[in-house]
This record gives C-alpha cells, sequence and structure tokens, in this order.
C-alpha cells in the first residue's frame, strides 16, 4: 500500500497539474523536505543531521519545522513530545533534553523533528516555549519577505 507522500506525488505528476510546472516543483521539493525529515526521525539523529534538517528548511515559506523532545518508548501521543514543547535551535532543544536527564535519571529522551503548516504553527498557545518558538519563526519570515539571510541559532 504507498504512503501518504507516494499518493500526493502521482497526484501532483498527473495530468491535471501539467500546466503548473513551477508549482509542481515546489511541491515536490517540500515532499522531499518533508520525506527526509520523516527518513530522519526514525533513528535518534546527530546534531549535526538536526542542524542540516533545520537549514534545508530555513526558506520554506509554507512550513515551519520544529524539534521537541520525547520520553523514549512512551506512550504519549503528542507529535510534539511529552512536554508539548517546540524548539527552534539544536541548542535550545538540547539543553532542555539535558535538564530532563538530570531531572528524570532513570528514563532516556529522543529527539523529535517534524513541520507544521504556517497556520496551524501561528495558532494561539498559551505557553511560554511555543511563543519563543512562532517569535523566532516570525523573525524567519519576516527575514525572507525581506531578503535577508535566514540565520539560525
Amino acid at each position: 500500500m504507498p504512503n501518504i507522500h507516494q499518493i500526493t506525488r502521482q497526484r501532483i505528476q498527473s495530468p491535471d497539474f501539467a500546466y503548473k510546472k513551477g508549482l509542481v516543483k515546489r511541491i515536490s521539493s517540500i515532499l522531499k523536505q518533508v520525506w527526509e525529515c520523516n527518513q530522519i526521525t526514525s533513528k535518534n539523529p546527530s546534531g549535526e543531521q538536526i542542524q542540516a534538517w533545520i537549514s534545508g528548511l530555513a526558506n520554506n515559506t509554507s512550513y515551519c519545522s520544529y524539534i521537541a523532545i520525547g520520553v523514549a518508548n512512551s506512550d504519549v501521543t503528542y507529535p510534539l513530545g511529552n512536554w508539548n514543547i517546540p524548539f527552534y535551535s539544536f541548542e535550545e532543544a538540547s539543553q532542555f533534553k539535558k535538564e530532563a536527564e538530570l531531572k528524570y535519571p532513570n528514563l532516556s529522551f529522543n529527539f523529535i523533528l517534524g513541520t507544521l503548516l504556517i497556520d496551524k504553527a501561528m495558532e494561539h498557545v498559551s505557553c511560554v516555549f511555543w511563543k519563543k518558538w512562532q517569535q523566532k519563526h516570525n523573525e524567519r519570515l519576516e527575514g525572507l519577505k525581506t531578503n535577508k539571510k535566514v540565520v539560525i541559532l
């Protein structure tokens, strides 16, 4: 059975989209980025892999990337880890992970990588971590509008 990425790719490569060449390339590029994200999350990524993944999405104006921390082998189903908190940079997520490991030395933690559509990413959430993450993505998007180079901290 084909996965959602294969089905979507088949649809955008159908004759209905033939007259929208630029759109097909853009959607294919986004799907490739999301697919690569899913490939990374199937194992425990290194800091370099995570940073490369973030950098690969830095110029994307449709999605906001996030890094979250989850308890290994947890039944919690939040896409953003056990705390439902997104982080903008590897350094932020790594610091949170280290603090969690100190507080809960008997547990193992993993990085969780993902993307949210801009509309979903910017919904109101009453959490200081979310607000900080949203602010950083808003700054990134504003920088893209003014053609500034995106800097990932």
